[in-house]
């Protein structure tokens, strides 16, 4: 059976030096934290590198092997429950931990943290546990990954530009919410370019954070994740065909990795997406901070985050409150064609258009769903022509 052998875990100053053996090659794997959580630094076990590479050792058929321990909850969280839960109904491997077993670790820290990318549901999370909640699971930290969210693969060139531009606007967010800003960067990432499909944030994003968040746990106490699906969503079944997305059973990565005195939460899928713009409309930094797009620092009103999240809030009433954040003249100018775009989007089956369908009955006209029609269709047409040319589509 192929082993993952975890031979070192050393910290120096701001940074940690993970040393691995995979498939007989010598591995590393390097992280470094903001100096404002280096007293909390854990290396003394291998809960992190564990939790980060579970779903890859499931996938790929690895065992865990280590002369350091792992945390005794963790262990049996992994063998008991998770493993045999991811793997079991998908034929998939049952990766064997052999490592010393010792007692959870005492967390000396107070730190309650959420990470932060000034999407809807982080801007929901932030908004509602910093006053809405008991006294102990209010926010006193934001967090700010760099952990392959940012990784470009061969596709994306701007890639620093746009990690750089949505830093600075976390570190502005972080300064005017008051709430110090822990900053966590690894290259972990890099090992499943190397020995698994390429990497998928998609199927890792949970376990990235989690591996960053585990080698501070000492002074970890709570840790909200995001939830970008409603819990109702729950789906643990893999299909090795499709992207197997994270936030389909979050729920049960973040409770069995949540070891001792430290708790790993699931935030903001008990409400809609909906309900959630609805919740921030009612947070002033929001309206300065939203930021959706996938193509550009500040939201470029063209991708489909940005179309799609206009047009929710106008479908509330609220797009007026988001100027700082959107070219809102632009859209009210061109509102016909982001509506057009709705009801194509709606025929063709996304799910937010479809809940979007409803808000926009008086304005989605038959002359406007002619039209919608009649240019998608010729677009169709031309991108073929394209093909055929040998052009490709645009």
């Amino acid at each position: 059976m192929k082993t993952i052998t975890i031979l070192e875990i050393t910290s120096k100053g701001n940074s940690v030096s993970i040393s691995l053996n995979i498939d007989g090659n010598k591995e590393k794997i390097s992280t470094t934290f903001s100096e404002n959580v280096t007293q909390y630094i854990t290396v003394d076990r291998i809960d992190s590198v564990i939790m980060g590479l579970i779903l890859f050792a499931i996938k790929r058929g690895y065992d865990f092997k280590s002369d350091i321990p792992i945390s005794e909850s963790l262990y049996y969280n992994l063998t008991n429950q998770f493993i045999d839960t991811i793997a079991a109904p998908n034929e998939l491997h049952h990766p064997r931990i052999i490592a010393p077993i010792v007692p959870d670790i005492g967390v000396t820290g107070n730190i309650v943290a959420t990470g932060i990318s000034c999407g809807v549901d982080s801007l929901y999370t932030i908004y509602t546990h910093a006053n809405m909640v008991p006294a102990n699971y209010k926010l006193n930290h934001l967090v700010f990954l760099n952990v392959g969210s940012h990784h470009s693969g061969k596709e994306q060139k701007n890639s620093q530009k746009l990690f750089l531009g949505r830093r600075d606007l976390c570190r502005n967010f972080s300064t005017e919410a008051n709430l110090p800003l822990i900053e966590i960067g690894s290259d972990i990432y890099a090992l499943f370019d190397k020995y698994d499909d390429g990497y998928s944030h998609v199927e890792e994003h949970t376990y990235m954070a989690l591996f960053c968040m585990l080698l501070i746990q000492r002074g970890l106490r709570v840790y909200y994740y995001s939830s970008g699906l409603l819990y109702s969503d729950f789906n643990c079944k893999y299909n090795p065909d499709k992207t197997f997305d994270a936030a389909l059973y979050d729920l049960l990565i973040l409770q069995c990795a949540s070891v001792g005195n430290t708790k790993f939460i699931s935030a903001g899928g008990n409400v809609t997406r909906t309900e959630k713009l609805k919740s921030i409309c009612n947070y002033t930094l929001a309206h300065k901070y939203l930021n959706v797009c996938v193509i550009e620092v500040n939201n470029c009103g063209k991708c489909f985050k940005c179309i799609r999240t206009m047009l929710e809030l106008d479908a509330i009433g609220k797009l007026h409150l988001f100027k700082k954040a959107f070219d809102v003249n632009a859209y009210m100018s061109n509102r016909n064609y982001y509506l057009e775009l709705l009801y194509i989007g709606s025929l063709q089956k996304n799910r937010f258009m479809v809940d979007l369908m409803p808000y926009f009955k008086k304005d989605l006209t038959f002359t406007l769903k002619l039209r919608a029609i009649l240019k998608k269709i010729i677009q169709v047409l031309r991108n073929r022509l394209n093909c055929k040319n040998g052009k490709g589509a645009e």
